[in-house]
């Protein structure tokens, strides 16, 4: 498989941690505007984008969920600055029975391109199973709580600058109609919604054993 194309003025940021005995990632994209990031400049997003999961991701999590680190790529050109596996130790602090390490709460993300399928999504390791009702659904309190701190999520990287550089939360459309773009489609985040179902992540259960 070709390696896909260079997106001007884009980070990419891997989340990644531990759920239980399991592992998880969540990849997000920052738009930046102004000055290109540099090595210590990614250190300083890296640690806005800590706290901004501590805050606002980490209450909706088990307290045996843990971001663990970050991994941070300019992705404008293969020579533009990078940062792996920076240390951002955050539990989450949710009281209550932790969930099946493949369950995942589901927020789509809201932005201006009209097409056939869903939105780019993120599969949160979060809720508990106090959380869930009548097996499948996330409860409506769940839901107002999970949608709240999602957008107070975005509004912190929103918030994330260096120097006179400033980043916005974005997505990147690689394809059309299963076709790759020339060029990436990169598409302001408006909003979120939260999935009513508890959604699934088989690959967070790890390798089967006999």
């Amino acid at each position: 498989m070709p390696p896909r194309p260079n997106v001007a003025n884009v980070v990419e940021a891997k989340l990644n941690g531990t759920i239980g005995n399991g592992k998880w990632t969540n990849v997000l994209h920052m738009q930046y505007t102004g000055t290109a990031p540099q090595v210590a400049d990614l250190q300083t997003v890296a640690t806005a984008l800590g706290t901004a999961w501590a805050t606002d991701i980490a209450p909706l999590c088990a307290t045996t969920v843990a971001l663990a680190t970050i991994d941070l790529a300019d992705l404008t050109a293969p020579t533009a600055s990078t940062l792996r596996g920076i240390s951002s130790a955050q539990p989450g602090t949710r009281t209550g029975t932790q969930n099946p390490n493949s369950a995942a709460m589901v927020g789509s993300w809201q932005y201006n391109l009209r097409y056939r399928g869903g939105h780019g999504r993120t599969y949160w390791p979060a809720g508990v199973q106090a959380d869930i009702t009548s097996g499948s659904q996330w409860s409506g309190a769940f839901k107002t709580t999970a949608l709240a701190n999602l957008r107070a999520f975005r509004t912190a990287v929103n918030a994330i600058t260096h120097g006179s550089t400033t980043y916005k939360l974005v997505a990147v459309s690689y394809k059309t109609n299963n076709t790759p773009r020339p060029t990436p489609l990169v598409l302001t985040i408006n909003d979120v919604a939260v999935h009513g179902r508890v959604d699934t992540m088989r690959a967070r259960l790890g390798k089967e054993t006999p």
